[in-house]
């Protein structure tokens, strides 16, 4: 049977009935019951309001951690309870579910329920009142009809109005994608157009949206991290980052086309356009930094890439909505450079660490490697700008060989830094030219070997000649200058390397 006749049949069957009710108890007595019925339905919001609240409250990290207390803490060698602390975030993730679905459903419910205390009632105060049935009295009984119908419009707004909201949600949604370019996404909005477009043109789904509008708004808007959130409309944010995902086709990460590149960047525009998934994805990444730093879940990787593990945990840890979007920009970008550098497409290859190695160092037409590009991508970024200096860090520490947990990275930083700057220092105009390269080239040199760094010395001028062109004296040397200096050589590293692996 066709959907749209079986809405009609409803409204009318709710309606109908109304109608009908009031007839036959005519003007005064139906003039209670409709009054009734509104205190119901006013009872109902409420309720549903503190009972959206309770729900929600379910999932904070102390209602958890009680939670899980009850039923015994531990789980083999994982102390839930703890963890509990570290789940901020999903009493967020519940409030979208809850505020856009679960609340017109329980709204209606209730109603519902109250309607039958609304016939008990109706007859105890007729009673009362001495409200009696009308006894053949026609205009009674033609008016007590009027306010049925208008009791039952009441009533079969309230019956279709989660239904309509769903469908409003779904509707705009789909539309968010419709006007979009691309042929990806038909499939989706051809689908949504066979089986649910006519569906929200029903005239009992458009009365109902019309003027229900403001209840599901009402259970909708929400306070999360002092933002008032309209949970509807970022419903429809939502579907839209899981429809451009979901839509995505197949591709090849390891190296990606222009159009995949495209089709990410739409992806990851429609997570940002949501505040509540800005919200939500930040929140969930500072409770997993969190955990990572205090050590709640551990996490490890082989040197030397744990140099850069720990400020990549702890940026997370300090992740909020102001800096999400800065931060999935900026790894999208290194992301886009890994891919085109052929970084990605070494991975699991025979010779990976040398094609790897390659890749780092290839320059493109400016003479710019792809090293340099990621400090670039990650330097325009102040939230992820420690991950420069722990790369700095990792370089150091590749260069002079010294790849073991032993080795103290912030000294060996500290002490090439304080070098450098000891270069920098030197009065040029003391020496001829030739004197304070000398010079400039032995105080570096000393730097280098003293932290267990050997260059050869064509290697060791063209780094002096590099800091004589781009700092000069009297120069305070900051970490952001001193990581320029270091990746501007890195690629000596890996080219050494290179020919170390060839000559073994």
């Amino acid at each position: 049977m066709n959907i749209e006749l079986i809405l009609t049949a409803l409204f009318l069957i709710i309606v109908g009935w109304a109608v009908l009710r009031g007839l036959m108890r005519g003007f005064g007595r139906q003039l209670v019951h409709i009054c009734l019925t509104v205190v119901a339905a006013v009872i109902a919001f409420v309720l549903t309001l503190s009972l959206s609240d309770t729900i929600c409250s379910l999932f904070t990290p102390e209602s958890i951690k009680g939670f899980v207390a009850g039923l015994g803490a531990e789980s083999g060698s994982v102390n839930l309870e703890v963890i509990a602390d570290y789940l901020s975030s999903i009493e967020t993730l519940v409030m979208l579910p809850v505020g856009v679905l679960l609340t017109p459903f329980v709204f209606m419910g209730i109603f519902a329920l109250l309607n039958v205390l609304v016939g008990i009632f109706n007859g105890i105060l007729c009673t009362v009142f001495g409200i009696a049935k009308p006894e053949g009295e026609a205009p009674k009984m033609i008016i007590g009809a009027a306010v049925g119908l208008v009791e039952g419009l009441l009533v079969a707004i309230i019956f279709f109005l989660p239904f309509a909201g769903v469908l409003n949600v779904a509707d705009r949604s789909v539309d968010a994608v419709r006007g979009k370019d691309g042929d990806r996404y038909a499939v989706v909005v051809d689908t949504y157009d066979e089986y649910c477009g006519g569906l929200s043109d029903h005239f009992a789904m458009k009365l109902s949206l019309s003027c229900g509008n403001f209840i599901l708004d009402k259970f909708a808007t929400i306070t999360v991290d002092d933002h008032e959130v309209n949970l509807r409309d970022e419903c429809v944010e939502v579907a839209d980052v899981v429809i451009e995902f979901s839509t995505l086709g197949k591709i090849d990460y390891s190296a990606l086309t222009e159009d995949n590149k495209a089709a990410l960047r739409s992806a990851v525009t429609a997570l940002e356009n949501s505040e509540y998934l800005t919200i939500l994805m930040s929140g969930i990444l500072r409770d997993m930094g969190r955990a990572f730093v205090d050590g709640v879940i551990p996490v490890s990787a082989p040197a030397p890439y744990d140099i850069i593990l720990n400020p990549a945990i702890t940026m997370f840890a300090t992740s909020d909505e102001n800096n999400f979007i800065s931060d999935v920009d900026t790894l999208l970008d290194v992301y886009f450079i890994l891919s085109d550098s052929g970084i990605l497409k070494s991975f699991g290859q025979e010779g990976q660490e040398n094609a790897m190695r390659d890749a780092f160092i290839v320059k493109d037409d400016n003479g710019e490697t792809t090293i340099n590009k990621i400090v670039g991508k990650l330097n325009q970024n102040e939230h992820m700008r420690p991950i420069v200096k722990s790369i700095t860090d990792m370089s150091l520490m590749m260069l002079s060989g010294s790849l073991g947990t032993d080795v103290n990275v912030v000294e060996t930083y500290d002490s090439v830094k304080n070098g450098m700057q000891e270069v920098i220092a030197i009065d040029r105009n003391a020496y001829t030219d030739e004197e304070y390269k000398a010079i400039r080239n032995e105080t570096l040199n000393n730097t280098l070997i003293e932290n267990n760094i050997t260059l050869t010395p064509e290697e060791v001028d063209g780094i002096g000649d590099y800091i004589d062109e781009h700092y000069g004296e009297d120069n305070e040397l900051t970490d952001e200058e001193f990581n320029d200096i270091i990746f501007s050589y890195y690629d000596v590293y890996m080219q050494l390397q290179s020919e170390g692996s060839e000559n073994p």
